[in-house]
């Protein structure tokens, strides 16, 4: 009696398993542009802070030596930071020193990686003008507009659009404020990116910018 039961229970398990499946699809595909959507904005971010450690050189650029000064981290030992530039790895000096690769005629992002983390100090470099590219910065205000600047809606690699562009997100004042949650919390917060005050900071910055750009670009 059992053995001749059992296939029939088997089949209306089946049954119910396939029912089961065929709903999740159906609301996956109902909701697919949510989805997607959600996904893209989550991982965004993520491929922002590692933009500047997947970078690879572009063959036909000039490469040329710049240098600047990281801003010292509460609680993180300056030297134990990695300058990623252009695939290159170098150290940061113990007065937060360092040189990077930067591309002469392009537009380049320069990193100050967090040990053991996806996030670091971020600035964009264009082409030189009157000597900065000697005095480079990774500070928390440079991060919070690269981060805006990285996004896949405004990034550009034409340096005379990424410099109009990078004047606006320098004035929103949004993106200040997204700076000044990036100094309270980097090195504090063990994954930034999943920290809630920053992700507000960061989507309204990003909201801010965006407005600013289709009125003014």
């Amino acid at each position: 009696m059992t053995e001749s039961k059992s296939p029939k229970k088997n089949k209306k398990r089946m049954l119910i398993v396939l029912a089961v499946l065929a709903v999740v699809l159906l609301a996956v595909y109902v909701y697919k542009d949510k989805i997607f959507n959600a996904i893209e904005t989550k991982s965004a971010q993520k491929e922002n802070s590692q933009g500047a450690e997947t970078e690879t050189p572009i063959s036909n650029q000039t490469i040329i030596q710049g240098a600047g000064k990281v801003e010292p981290i509460a609680g993180v030992d300056i030297k134990t930071l990695k300058i990623v530039s252009l695939g290159e790895v170098t150290d940061v000096k113990e007065d937060g020193g360092f040189s990077a690769s930067l591309y002469k005629d392009g537009v380049t992002t320069v990193a100050a990686m967090l040990p053991d983390q996806d996030f670091g100090l971020l600035n964009i470099v264009l082409p030189d003008a009157g000597g900065k590219n000697d005095n480079l910065e990774l500070t928390a205000e440079t991060t919070a507009v690269s981060l805006i600047f990285m996004t896949p809606y405004i990034v550009t690699p034409d340096p005379d659009k990424a410099n109009k562009i990078l004047a606006v997100i320098e004035s929103d004042e949004s993106v200040k404020e997204l700076a000044a949650v990036i100094k309270e919390k980097v090195g504090s917060t063990g994954d930034i990116m999943q920290d809630a005050e920053y992700e507000a900071a960061f989507n309204k910055a990003l909201e801010s910018v965006l407005e600013k750009l289709s009125q003014q670009i």
